[in-house]
């Protein structure tokens, strides 16, 4: 009998140690930690976009003065307050709020393509203790479909709850910490199994993923993204052909213009504006064959070398500068687009004079020079123009005209460099150029005047103004501009149009090209100098310190500051003055491209006021 009594206990010892590891098991399973939302992810996704604190994110963006300008703009509240966007502009308020009271933390979305032309969705959201999850989510559904109905099954211990919407049924559970809400319900099955290890082949251990993530590096990130090209491409082609039964796609037009890239990552920053970080690495297993590569080794190459960063001062306004290797063999790729109409027009003979091809044909017989031989064929690696900013200039003679002492004409300055190979060629090229516009402009003055008697048109033509191509020398550089040959007329605004046409100097193998005429000076004086060029311009130096084939900046602030005496001259309608309010939020945008044999990169910066 105590045999039997100690076995009966042992035996409810082992049952009750057996329940309550399997409680705790249970429990371990349904409240899971997990700090990475990845590892929940199958390393077979084709897409995935991750972001950190959205919540403050959203906050801080409405607290910008960019956002404020938009929201309190006549065309925004006139286009919010219309009978057709009202409705649902408030409900995109209520689920906004909504969602941003959940995601107060991590959010992820991972894209997959189980069948042909498919693509399904798995939401991840990493839960506060606050969140209430069940009772948001199941208000937005219930907003967006009034015959949801909604079904519970257990897997695993876990509860998923199946939403069946008017169209469309979704399913999603709470793991632990974390929420999942997907279209496909294999997709939350294969997560759990993640979670419980029963499964280890998730994102955060693909390769590919760690490889293109691993080049984004940028502190304070709120969202980072990556996608598998090849995949997105394969899936973009068995839609067309699903959409289209008469679109036949061979293997072979596929792999010619297969994208170059194997995956695409970016990551987004929110500090005072956005800074977008994008790297593209190359599809080693593609051939030289395919149309993708070839047009992406155009652009490839070395890194500019910055030295037209030297022409330009601190206080620039724009620029862009880009290196190419072969700028003759870029060109001839964009031949066929010359062939193109810039617009429609009746009749078909019209319409070919708005063809690129014939407006160039037009403008260089007119010139009296061969673009593709004679500029084309002579352009080096490197190329940047840039406006420099303002620049009042005096007329005297309209003053004396006018009796109004000080008048002043602002006009823009730019600045054209670019590198050459035959200087000696682009000089008589451009020489040529100017006499041609020269000689038309004389002989157009001589045709308006009526003079009857030839002694008499003799002495008239000897007192006319006349063009002409002058050199002058600026600290031992010769510098190339039209000028009159009757000094006290320079400044006649009549005779402006040629007098201010840009010059041009050559500096070593670099050609500049200079409006105002006289700004081209201080581009000689900074060629070998960076003391205050726009390399020391603070809000770009770190893009500028980067390598790049190709940059641009923007200096939006400075060129309202700059235009600020003009509009408020001009009597402007509210629309245009809150447009003008919206851009005056931003203080200035930039970016940079790297095409480099490895991986392309690029930045792309909108800060904001």
């Amino acid at each position: 009998m105590k045999k039997i009594l100690s076995f009966l206990f042992i035996g409810v010892g082992v049952i009750l140690l057996f329940g309550i590891g399997m409680y705790f098991w249970q429990q371990k399973l349904t409240r899971l930690e997990f700090t990475q939302l990845e590892d929940l992810v199958s390393d077979d996704a084709i897409g995935y976009i991750a972001t950190d604190n959205l919540n403050d994110v959203f906050t801080k963006l409405e607290q910008t003065a960019l956002v404020k300008n938009i929201a309190k703009s006549t065309f925004w509240s006139n286009f919010v307050d219309s009978d057709k966007v009202k409705t649902e502009y408030e409900k995109a308020l209520k689920v906004k709020d909504i969602v941003l009271s959940v995601l107060k933390k991590g959010y992820s979305v991972a894209l997959f393509s189980r069948e042909k032309a498919e693509v399904n969705f798995l939401h991840l959201v990493e839960l506060t203790p606050e969140s209430k999850f069940k009772e948001k989510i199941l208000k937005i559904f219930l907003d967006k479909s009034k015959k949801a109905d909604v079904e519970s099954s257990k897997y695993k211990k876990f509860v998923i709850s199946t939403v069946h919407l008017d169209n469309s049924t979704i399913y999603y559970t709470v793991a632990g910490n974390i929420a999942l809400i997907s279209d496909n319900q294999q997709l939350l099955t294969e997560s759990l199994d993640l979670g419980c290890n029963v499964n280890k082949d998730s994102l955060s251990d693909n390769p590919r993923v760690n490889n293109a993530k691993k080049l984004l590096n940028k502190t304070g990130r709120f969202m980072w993204v990556w996608f598998d090209v090849n995949k997105w491409q394969e899936v973009s082609y068995q839609a067309l052909e699903k959409q289209n039964e008469d679109a036949v796609l061979d293997e072979q037009s596929i792999n010619e213009f297969k994208s170059p890239f194997s995956d695409v990552c970016f990551e987004v920053v929110f500090d005072k504006g956005f800074d977008i970080r994008t790297v593209s690495v190359i599809d080693k297993a593609l051939g030289e064959d395919n149309k993708q590569i070839q047009a992406y080794s155009l652009f490839s190459g070395k890194a500019s070398d910055k030295r037209f960063l030297n022409l330009y001062p601190q206080q620039s306004l724009a620029i862009a500068s880009i290196h190419i290797d072969d700028f003759l063999k870029w060109y001839d790729s964009f031949k066929g687009y010359l062939e193109v109409p810039l617009f429609s027009a009746p009749g078909a003979n019209n319409t070919d004079n708005f063809k690129l091809s014939v407006i160039k044909k037009k403008l260089m017989d007119y010139c009296g020079i061969d673009l593709e031989q004679e500029i084309i064929a002579n352009i080096g690696k490197e190329l940047s123009l840039g406006f420099v900013g303002f620049e009042n200039l005096a007329i005297s003679s309209l003053n004396k005209m006018s009796g109004k002492a000080g008048f002043s004409l602002p006009l823009l300055q730019l600045l054209l460099a670019f590198e050459v190979k035959d200087k000696v060629m682009v000089k008589a090229t451009i020489e040529k150029l100017y006499n041609k516009v020269i000689a038309d402009r004389n002989d157009k003055i001589i045709a308006q005047l009526d003079i009857p008697e030839a002694e008499e048109s003799q002495e008239v033509l000897s007192k006319l103004p006349k063009f002409e191509l002058q050199q002058r020398d600026y600290k031992g550089d010769t510098v190339y501009q039209i000028g009159i040959d009757s000094p006290e007329l320079q400044d006649n605004p009549l005779l402006l149009g040629l007098t201010m046409m840009p010059s041009f100097s050559i500096k070593n193998s670099d050609l500049l090209v200079s409006f105002p005429p006289e700004s081209v000076n201080r581009a000689l004086d900074n060629h070998q100098s960076n003391e205050d060029s726009i390399r020391a311009n603070e809000k770009i130096s770190d893009l500028l310190n980067a390598d790049y084939n190709f940059m641009f900046f923007v200096d939006v602030d400075g060129i309202i500051s700059s235009l600020e005496f003009l509009l408020k001259m001009l009597p402007l309608h509210e629309s245009i003055s809150d447009i003008i309010d919206i851009v005056n939020s931003i203080d200035f945008i930039a970016s940079r491209m790297f095409n480099g044999s490895e991986f392309a990169e690029s930045n792309f910066i909108l800060e904001l006021k």
